[in-house]
């Protein structure tokens, strides 16, 4: 696996290049006759690095003969002898790779290696550096870190914002992106979905409060997440909680009672009561108190809670039948000392009598994991005015389940996370009468449906390990392809449940599915391109059915000859799709050249670039877009924080994000490339880590055209013969 541990929004990595002669560093040998080899090697050391990261950290390049036998000769820590076994070399190219753990000690590591050049020994001290910093900044300021502003400032457009800017302390690693991790208002929690209309941060951690009619008065405690290579958005690290304060402030702008025309039994025994449900007062709660302003007919018999507002009929009160009063509540808080009267914000009818609760209970609930569901009091439910509460509920659920206060249902969205068991929640019915306590229990049971993938397997005699268990198969014409029956090879599909096949053309490739999931190509043959399918299975019918979709490959290699060269090459990766995390990035093995070697052509992504989506998503729950370089959001995004990083204009139809050329000087900028270093890797496919995202990680299928000259005439590379080799699968949930 490649890794090049780099962040990927725009903070640039700071890239000390240590070009070594004899003179430089010259330790065991002697220097004339290293300098009559005329032996330089070069290595890039690598300072954006936390504990917990591995892969690969530097690859030598240099000038004069043939290296081999690479070896680490000595580790050194903040100046003191390292023993540790974190860093590791490639004895035949010299690639050094980094396996830390948490508890990695931070500070400047130096590599000391030795190499064999035409049967000399050559050692070379401090070749590479290393500078591990703290995966999360250890403190985190915002100024200023609490915010007031009027209500009425948020919806007036014309009005200017205050924003407050995230700080950090300390050396750590580069932050390549602020997220708003939570936001809760008045102490609850709301869905990100709520709140992403009002807040946002930049990429340099400016937080800005949006003018939003969503916007409710109230304190908004926000937290955030300052995401970096060790510590992306999955990970605890790096969320700093209760950051900023927010105070939304206003008068008492409304107040509700549910219901607002209530039913309360008449006086003939001196003991009937009642009492509402709390009002919703949209406004400040801050010095908030209630009071009731005037009734209608007058009476004192009606009061009021000052500090929640739920108004009371106690006993006595001598109400008879078919009166009706009218309550007008005033509201005062902070800033509305005066206070702010709601007529008739509550009507109380009163009538005979009001039936008690009676046979209150649920029936037990099952319901399939995942799905919507109410779940209402059973049949035979008596009484009147009667109002519902949770009285018993585990955190967990009460995080998924709602209830309705006036009916008693007990819901959970599409999607909620209620885990596969039995669910038991108390609830408490009341009324004038009493109250009665019921328990609900929902069962939630595994999805019969569910499954996860299918695969084809392939025709390049490699194993499912050697391919990451990607589908792919190369033909060399269309008769060929015609040829292909493709079998399921393997799945998780259950046995015994209804499933339907289809299959959609992403690039070149056609084909049908039969109904036991076999694929017959029907066409799409074209020489040098690489053909993408999207086959989808659908397991069940329904609410409950489950699709999984997975693409298959085909690879139409056929010889091609070099632009500049005379002579007929075929150039075939085996495998030839990168199945890759974009968070870890990843390397597509070097391909097989017929008919002449890696060192006689130069390849470079040149255009063309194409992006597939499969489930590849932002934040915000939009999807990222499908197309081409020039139409997909996605893409353009990218490109866009490319040229951000380099502080160059945008240019969407460049090839720079994806060229070895372009971004020879430092290849960890660049989004993927084809490896044009010297030695075995020698046009093989690097996939950067942590640059394939856009508000959510890469998954889908990139493909784009490759051109290849013969090597002496790189500088004419953009206008090279053209081919389609490789397609890269992005794949945000892949263990590499």
């Amino acid at each position: 696996m490649y890794m090049h541990l780099n962040s990927f929004l725009g903070k640039i990595l700071t890239v000390v290049l240590l070009a070594f002669s004899a003179s430089a560093v010259l330790t065991s040998c002697d220097k004339d006759n290293l300098e009559e080899d005329g032996f330089v090697l070069y290595y890039m050391g690598m300072t954006d690095i936390g504990p917990s990261m591995s892969g690969v950290i530097s690859s030598p390049t240099y000038k004069g003969g043939t290296p081999s036998d690479f070896a680490i000769t000595k580790v050194t820590h903040d100046g003191e002898d390292y023993n540790g076994t974190i860093f590791t070399i490639d004895s035949s190219t010299g690639m050094i790779s980094i396996n830390s753990t948490a508890d990695t000690e931070t500070g400047t590591y130096l590599i000391s290696v030795s190499c064999v050049v035409d049967g000399k020994t050559y050692n070379f001290a401090d070749a590479v550096e290393v500078k591990f910093y703290n995966a999360a900044p250890s403190s985190v300021t915002i100024d200023p870190s609490s915010i007031e502003i009027a209500y009425s400032d948020i919806l007036d457009e014309t009005t200017t914002l205050p924003t407050a800017q995230i700080s950090t302390d300390g050396d750590h690693i580069s932050i390549s992106a602020y997220k708003i991790s939570a936001v809760r208002k008045d102490g609850t929690a709301l869905a990100s979905t709520d709140y992403s209309s009002l807040f946002s941060v930049d990429s340099d951690g400016l937080v800005s409060i949006e003018h939003s009619s969503s916007f409710a008065p109230g304190v908004y405690v926000l937290d955030f997440k300052l995401v970096t290579a060790a510590a992306d958005e999955e990970s605890s690290e790096g969320i700093y909680e209760n950051a900023l304060s927010v105070n939304v402030y206003s008068e008492p702008l409304s107040l509700t009672y549910s219901p607002s025309v209530v039913k309360m039994e008449e006086d003939l025994s001196g003991t009937t009561t009642y009492t509402s449900l709390a009002p919703v007062m949209v406004g400040s709660t801050e010095d908030l108190a209630y009071s009731i302003d005037a009734v209608s007919p007058s009476t004192d018999k009606i009061t009021i809670d000052a500090s929640t507002g739920v108004i009371s009929v106690g006993e006595g009160h001598g109400f008879r039948d078919g009166e009706s009063y009218l309550i007008d509540v005033k509201v005062v808080n902070k800033y509305a000392s005066e206070g702010v009267v709601f007529q008739s914000a509550l009507q109380i009818d009163v009538t005979g009598y009001i039936a008690p609760i009676a046979n209150f209970s649920y029936t037990a609930f099952e319901r399939v994991e995942g799905l919507a569901f109410s779940v209402s009091p059973a049949d035979g439910f008596e009484g009147d005015e009667v109002t519902f509460a949770f009285s018993q509920i585990s955190d967990e659920d009460a995080a998924e389940l709602t209830l309705d206060p006036l009916t008693g249902a007990i819901s959970a969205v599409k999607g909620n996370s209620l885990s596969v068991g039995t669910h038991s929640v108390s609830v408490t019915a009341s009324n004038s009468k009493g109250s009665v306590e019921a328990t609900a229990e929902i069962s939630i049971i595994t999805n019969p449906n569910m499954f996860t993938y299918f695969k084809y397997g392939n025709n390049l005699g490699l194993s499912e390990d050697e391919t990451d268990g990607v589908s792919q198969f190369r033909v060399s014409s269309q008769a060929e392809l015609l040829a292909l029956s493709l079998p399921l090879l393997e799945s998780d599909i259950p046995e015994g449940r209804p499933i339907t096949w289809s299959c959609e053309t992403k690039n070149q490739t056609q084909a049908s599915v039969a109904e036991d999931g076999t694929i017959t190509p029907t066409g799409g043959y074209r020489a040098s391109q690489t053909g993408v399918l999207f086959v989808t299975a659908t397991v069940g019918e329904g609410e409950e059915a489950v699709s999984v979709t997975e693409p298959v490959f085909f690879n139409y290699c056929v010889a091609i000859t070099p632009s500049g060269g005379s002579d007929a090459i075929t150039i075939a990766y085996s495998p030839f799709v990168l199945r890759v995390n974009p968070r870890t990035g990843g390397r597509l093995a070097a391909p097989s050249i017929t008919g002449g070697t890696n060192d006689d052509i130069a390849m470079d992504y040149r255009r063309t670039f194409n992006w597939y989506n499969l489930n590849g998503v932002r934040s915000d729950g939009t999807e990222h877009e499908s197309g081409s370089n020039s139409n997909s959001q996605f893409l353009i995004n990218l490109v866009t924080s490319y040229f951000t990083a380099k502080n160059k204009t945008v240019n969407t139809g460049s090839k720079d994000p994806y060229s070895y050329y372009s971004n020879s000087s430092d290849l960890s900028s660049a989004l993927l490339y084809v490896d044009g270093t010297a030695g075995d890797n020698l046009h093989s496919v690097v996939v950067n880590p942590n640059k394939w995202y856009d508000e959510g990680w890469a998954d889908g299928v990139f493909t784009g055209q490759v051109t290849v000259t013969v090597a002496a005439n790189y500088g004419s590379i953009n206008s090279g013969t053209q081919i389609f080799p490789v397609a890269i699968w992005f794949d945000k949930d892949f263990e590499n």
